[in-house]
């Protein structure tokens, strides 16, 4: 059940992606060959979506209250993410901790660079890649212990 949500949430992301890059030419935003990385960013995200909901869905079978905190995590992530700000603005000294901590800050940053900037991903998209391992080895590790079921990964 968790992998069909992630599924229709990112056929959902696609069609709404599609229709940003009508908005996108009538913004004149110039594209560059930096575009051939969007497909790499979205499936890095679909992969962070997958194992962190089959995580969440093992774990939320022993904990209740998983859903509101997940909601509440998620929630706090989004509004600490350079989703309606720049990245600029965060002072010098906390920039590295907070683009390598908070996973979706560099998955946001490489999403405005390639779209918006012509530019590449953010190096801080290796964080993602690194949590999304994490939650692999997490997945396989308790696959081993005969707790997570994977099968269909």
């Amino acid at each position: 059940f968790p992998l069909s949500k992630v599924w229709v949430s990112t056929v959902n992301f696609l069609i709404g992606l599609a229709l940003l890059f009508p908005i996108l030419f009538f913004l004149k935003i110039n594209f560059s060959l930096n575009i051939f990385w969007l497909p790499l960013i979205v499936v890095l995200q679909l992969l962070f979506n997958i194992v962190y909901s089959s995580i969440a869905a093992f774990v939320g079978v022993f904990f209740k209250d998983l859903k509101n905190i997940i909601t509440f995590s998620v929630r706090l992530l989004l509004y600490l993410s350079p989703v309606l700000y720049d990245v600029a603005s965060i002072p010098e000294k906390l920039y590295k901790p907070y683009m390598i901590l908070n996973p979706f800050a560099g998955l946001f940053t490489s999403y405005k660079n390639v779209l918006v900037h012509g530019e590449s991903p953010s190096i801080y998209l290796l964080s993602l890649v690194i949590y999304v391992l994490i939650g692999f080895f997490v997945m396989f590790w308790a696959n081993g212990k005969g707790n997570l079921y994977v099968k269909y990964l």
